[in-house]
């Protein structure tokens, strides 16, 4: 048996290579491997009779090693070294415990006040906010107890990916690293007592590092089910993490400390997107997460069923109160029978992307953006007509916009003659009509969408079909709901016997 340091400094004798030259033994090494894979090939063709296979393979082997020498030997790098760092490099990455062991933690021996929370439990809470794009969009709060923790989050993409639930991954570093300068930020513990600690260890360059880990695992994470079918991260990633930290305490934390702490986060969060919310529970004692679902909410029976196979329609100025009052409606009818829909957004993800892209970057002429919106609507007008066969269906804007805001708000410049231009929404909105209109005039705040004429074109529709049109008048909140649902008995639009 021959030692490694010895074989490099014997294997010298025989380098007849230049001395400065890296790419022969590089070719060397290349070329030695594909021999290697050819005498597996030979085995795999003929495992019965090909008896040479161990001799050759230990042949190749030693070649492979005395390249390895020689290029070790051009970086001024030894090759004992390098063994040894690199069993230590996979039994810490590899050689795990499949439970994580106690450790210290960094804020060990600080006023309470200055730790983080030995044991906490964290409730995520998803709901819907309608002032935050131009559709109701997702967000998520997170309690402690009955006290809101930070500021409710969005996924911040136009792709549903449920990044509004990652501060579970900060719940992760926290529970598995003893380290989250952002949870210490949102917990208020940080330790001030110490200007250096909370200048560097919890101050923002941490905490934007640690967001940008969380950004940049969960784009791996998404492209490997969120960890669900395995126990182990990508090595790069680990590298990734430990790099970016290396200045920070965590840098004493091994690579099998973030594997543990990157599973566990995303096991929570796979929870939390299954459950749509729930109680996380940190042990920074035990090193472990666990997860309550949320309980199940008693749904309050419908106040008001609406006749099926109706069409209801919110539609009017910007900022006047319609999503409001669709939303009010949503809460008190029956939600198995009733399907909204804001338009043009519709029904479908084509329609969705459209639509954002529209809200984000227009395109400068105003033709583009109105046959872009009436693409929007011809992609949904068929699933909206099978709503009306599947029960009543209530639309947050109707083809009137495109008419009030394309046409009168343009005055008519959009190159197109108005019959052509009323011809193509008639064409696509001709087997969809509405019962009722409810038409919102009045806006609370200003708003640039509402351009001269858009009000004088919602007026010119109304007159021509006042049976069908209801405006409504300025009122609060609470009156203008229960003018609509009155307005919608009034027009025999409920169901007879409801409560």
């Amino acid at each position: 048996m021959m030692d490694i340091d010895d074989y490099q400094r014997e294997a010298r004798r025989t380098d007849i290579l230049p001395p400065d030259d890296f790419t022969l033994p590089l070719l060397g090494l290349a070329g030695e491997i594909g021999n290697l894979a050819a005498e597996v090939k030979k085995r795999e063709r003929d495992a019965l009779g090909y008896r040479g296979f161990r001799e050759e393979v230990r042949e190749e082997l030693g070649d492979l090693l005395w390249y390895a020498a020689a290029l070790a030997r051009r970086c001024d790098v030894d090759l004992g070294q390098v063994l040894a760092d690199n069993l230590h490099k996979t039994e810490e990455r590899y050689v795990r415990p499949p439970a994580p062991p106690p450790h210290v933690l960094f804020d060990d021996g600080l006023d309470p006040a200055e730790q983080l929370p030995r044991q906490i439990d964290i409730t995520f809470v998803e709901s819907l906010e309608t002032d935050r794009g131009a559709e109701p969009v997702p967000v998520v709060r997170i309690y402690r107890g009955e006290k809101a923790v930070g500021d409710p989050l969005d996924d911040n993409s136009d792709d549903n990916d449920d990044y509004r639930y990652h501060d579970a991954l900060h719940l992760g570093h926290m529970a598995l690293l003893g380290w989250s300068p952002t949870m210490r930020g949102l917990l208020e513990v940080k330790r001030r007592s110490s200007p250096d600690t909370n200048r560097v260890q919890d101050g923002g360059r941490a905490a934007v590092i640690e967001e940008g880990l969380a950004a940049y695992v969960f784009s791996v994470a998404s492209e490997h089910s969120f960890f669900a079918t395995g126990d182990r991260v990508p090595a790069d990633v680990i590298k990734a993490c430990r790099k970016m930290t290396s200045h920070l305490e965590v840098a004493q934390r091994s690579s099998a400390d973030w594997e543990y702490a990157i599973l566990g986060g995303y096991a929570m969060f796979r929870a939390l997107r299954q459950h749509r919310g729930g109680t996380v529970r940190a042990d920074l004692g035990a090193r472990t997460l666990t997860f309550t679902p949320p309980s199940p909410q008693p749904q309050p029976a419908p106040t008001l069923i609406l006749k099926p196979g109706k069409v209801i329609v919110f539609e009017g100025l910007d900022k006047a109160g319609k999503s409001t009052q669709r939303d009010l409606l949503e809460s008190v009818v029956d939600r198995n029978s009733t399907s909204f829909v804001h338009m043009p957004s519709g029904v479908a993800d084509f329609t969705r992307r459209l639509y954002r892209l529209l809200e984000t970057r227009p395109p400068v002429g105003p033709l583009a953006r109105q046959l872009a919106h009436l693409s929007c609507h011809s992609e949904s007008i068929d699933e909206l007509i099978d709503a009306t066969r599947r029960g009543t269906l209530v639309l947050d804007r109707w083809w009137w916009s495109t008419w009030a805001y394309g046409w009168y708000a343009t005055g008519g410049n959009l190159g197109l003659s108005e019959t052509t231009f009323r011809s193509l929404i008639d064409d696509v909105w001709s087997d969809l009509e509405a019962d009722v209109v409810f038409l919102f005039l009045t806006a609370h705040v200003s708003d640039d969408n509402n351009a001269a004429g858009v009000r004088e074109g919602y007026e010119a529709l109304a007159a021509a079909a006042p049976d069908q049109v209801v405006v409504v008048p300025p009122m609060s909140v609470p009156d203008t709901h229960a003018f609509i649902t009155e307005e919608l008995r009034r027009r025999g639009l409920v169901e007879s016997g409801e409560s």
